[in-house]
């Protein structure tokens, strides 16, 4: 595993644009966080929920008496409410931990050991947020992905000089709350609105995202042209992601989280943006991930 995580990160060294130092400002950066797991509005509706990912637990679906069929385990990639499969069997209620020798049925969520995308998100937020300080970004902003508009978890441009602004920056990587609705592209638009009145001569956005969200208006339009261009030269007037950043003049890196698949992250990829899909480490505590190779 361990040699797995450290040739994915390898591939982070063309991620975030070297110290280039340019004319006319600093260079300043937006992280965009997505903090999926266990929502707070999981106790009333659990379908909210992003899968486990702990290693050492299990769905199993019930077979008709009831009882699990613990011949087969489920991989589940997405919020379960977006599994229109995995909807009818109810996944939350048929997780189980084994124990000598034994499947136990468990409560979902991070009393019980479980194990959420945001945990890895959190940490590839901070080491993101390490490398671009090393690389001479002098400005850096959280843009928390949430609902349409709601920017409670969002953080002005950050100054990376200060230390007590950098603690800020970090405490908000830490504070970002689980979203029970996700719009990814209106989070990106915001870190470009950021970007555009910062006006800095060089700027990067940088996507940390655990799967598919609600299609907005801008993904379903961004869809739309990876399904049609993927390369071709007309499709860069049908993507809003190609006019923010021909505005911005931002560069744009994906980190995937999971397995699942992720039409956005495939949108942007087709655009140039570097990609790299990690996993969240095994084991109930998350060890410092390995260095980008930035510095």
């Amino acid at each position: 595993m361990k040699r797995i995580i450290c040739a994915a990160c390898a591939l982070m060294m063309a991620f975030i644009p070297a110290p280039v130092q340019a004319e006319g400002g600093e260079k300043a950066a937006v992280i965009i966080l997505d903090a999926a797991g266990c929502p707070a509005e999981a106790a009333e509706e659990p379908w909210l929920m992003q899968p486990c990912m702990n290693a050492e637990h299990y769905y199993f679906r019930p077979m008709e008496n009831g009882e699990p069929d613990t011949l087969i385990g489920y991989a589940l990639n997405s919020r379960f409410m977006a599994d229109k499969a995995a909807m009818k069997w109810k996944p939350w209620l048929n997780h189980y931990e084994k124990r000598n020798g034994a499947y136990w049925r468990i409560e979902q969520g991070e009393e019980s050991g479980c194990i959420f995308a945001d945990g890895a998100a959190r940490q590839w937020a901070k080491r993101a947020a390490d490398e671009l300080i090393a690389a001479g970004y002098g400005k850096i902003a959280l843009v928390s992905i949430s609902a349409t508009g709601d920017e409670r978890a969002d953080t002005r441009l950050l100054n990376t000089a200060d230390a007590a602004e950098r603690g800020e920056l970090y405490a908000a990587i830490d504070e970002a709350y689980c979203p029970a609705v996700r719009d990814r592209a209106d989070a990106i638009a915001r870190a470009a609105i950021k970007l555009q009145d910062e006006g800095a001569a060089e700027s990067t956005i940088v996507l940390i995202t655990a799967g598919e969200s609600d299609l907005g208006p801008y993904e379903r339009r961004a869809a739309q042209a990876c399904a049609r261009l993927c390369g071709r030269e007309e499709g860069r007037y049908i993507s809003p992601f190609v006019h923010i950043r021909e505005k911005t003049r931002a560069r744009f890196a994906v980190v995937s989280i999971g397995r699942a698949q992720d039409r956005l992250a495939d949108m942007l990829y087709c655009f140039g943006a570097p990609r790299l899909r990690v996993q969240p480490l095994r084991g109930k505590a998350y060890s410092s991930p390995p260095s980008f190779g930035l510095t």
